[in-house]
């Protein structure tokens, strides 16, 4: 499992980010919180539903864009499927230089 000690350099590093706000905070804890259910380092599968749920995240645009900036700004990589139903993946920076 993702160790807390990553968790914090990581959301300290998120919180100093000019660029990020709250919504950017609450769906990288999402993000997280969704990989420690699932007891994976690395890749995983992520539902946008569920982030939404868990992120306070009313608005696909708005977690569109959101998850988009987490991308561009480092602190995930993000695999979107193109299908409706598709489940994209994602890997959180701390775990970056991870098998």
């Amino acid at each position: 499992m993702m160790a807390m000690k990553g968790l914090g350099e990581l959301l300290d590093r998120l919180i100093e980010d000019q660029r990020a706000g709250p919504v950017h905070v609450c769906l990288l804890l999402a993000i997280w919180q969704s990989g420690e259910r699932e007891n994976r380092d690395g890749f995983f599968v992520i539902r946008r539903r569920e982030l939404m749920r868990l992120a306070k995240i009313r608005g696909k645009t708005t977690y569109f864009r959101v998850i988009g900036d987490l991308a561009e700004w480092s602190y995930v990589e993000y695999w979107p499927s193109m299908a409706k139903e598709g489940k994209s993946r994602v890997r959180i920076a701390c775990c970056l230089s991870e098998p």
